[in-house]
């Protein structure tokens, strides 16, 4: 895939880059093993990462979410890097392990929440040192170890975004008796862990709260819930340079811009780096400095 080569040579110029500033990227200090619970294995990414359940309450927005979590992988070491033009049904993510600077591929077709899943998905095959192209999908039968990794890779995921000893003293969760759960129910706990409605029930059924009949026929509305929005889907306009920091990620993009205010790359050079013209130069140094991320 062209835009796995092209993560490689972006990759490939971090590490040249830091190598010319004389700087050193944290390596990849959390390693796990696919026999560990992954309960165990989620509370270390959590640890590892730095935020805290407090944190992630108070994202408001998906965008928030999303922003925030992509941010602390970038601090621990990671490159997070996003394609476009690619369907889900091709790739939801793509992860591989590297020493330094490994890097984690996310689909902007996806919504920001289930990015915020397969960012945690990639993160799981990075500590178990494993490489993925994944679709997340779990499959009624398992064909062999690929789909073993893949599976134990959403529990992992799931147990670090929605922890089960949070979920289960929830007051919805606490009170809630029967098997069946609304629509409403789901989407306020979904908003509060900043996760989607899928991920949340599967968070519930793991905890015992619900039935896998039930899970299965909620987790097939969803899927034509979503099938149809994003057939309907309308992005506003996003200005070129704001996309480039999107897909090239805020730690590669401040990378490149370091290397050019230092004078060890040319205009030239950061042109080709970032793909963007010298002309929105300061709108990228500007929108690296700030906060403020629009949703892409």
């Amino acid at each position: 895939m062209f835009e796995i080569r092209r993560a490689r040579q972006r990759r490939e110029v971090a590490v040249e880059l830091l190598r010319e500033l004389d700087e050193r990227a944290p390596g990849v200090s959390l390693a796990a093993e696919r026999t560990a619970p992954a309960a165990v294995v989620a509370a270390a990414l959590r640890e590892w990462l730095g935020i805290s359940m407090a944190d992630q309450f108070a994202w408001a927005q998906p965008y928030d979410a999303l922003n925030g979590w992509k941010a602390a992988v970038e601090r621990v070491g990671v490159l997070v890097f996003q394609v476009t033009g690619v369907k889900t049904s091709e790739a939801r993510g793509y992860s591989e392990f590297h020493e330094p600077l490994p890097f984690i591929l996310l689909n902007t077709q996806e919504s920001p929440r289930g990015r915020v899943f397969t960012l945690f998905h990639e993160l799981a095959h990075l500590v178990l040192r494993s490489t993925g192209l994944c679709d997340l999908h779990e499959q009624t039968g398992q064909n062999g170890p690929s789909d073993a990794i893949e599976v134990y890779c959403n529990r992992v995921a799931g147990a670090a975004l929605v922890p089960a000893d949070y979920l289960l003293v929830e007051p919805e969760v606490r009170r809630h008796t029967g098997p069946e759960w609304s629509a409403d129910q789901l989407e306020n706990l979904a908003n509060r862990y900043s996760v989607s409605r899928e991920v949340l029930l599967r968070a519930v059924l793991l905890a015992g709260r619900t039935t896998p009949a039930f899970y299965e026929a909620m987790r097939r509305d969803f899927l034509a819930e979503y099938d149809s929005l994003v057939t309907r889907k309308k992005q506003s306009p996003v200005p070129h340079f704001r996309k480039v920091i999107a897909w090239n990620g805020r730690r590669y993009s401040r990378l490149v811009l370091d290397a050019y205010d230092e004078e060890r790359i040319t205009g030239s050079d950061l042109s080709d780096y970032l793909g963007v013209k010298m002309g929105e130069l300061e709108k990228v140094r500007a929108a690296l400095v700030s906060k403020h991320e629009v949703p892409v």
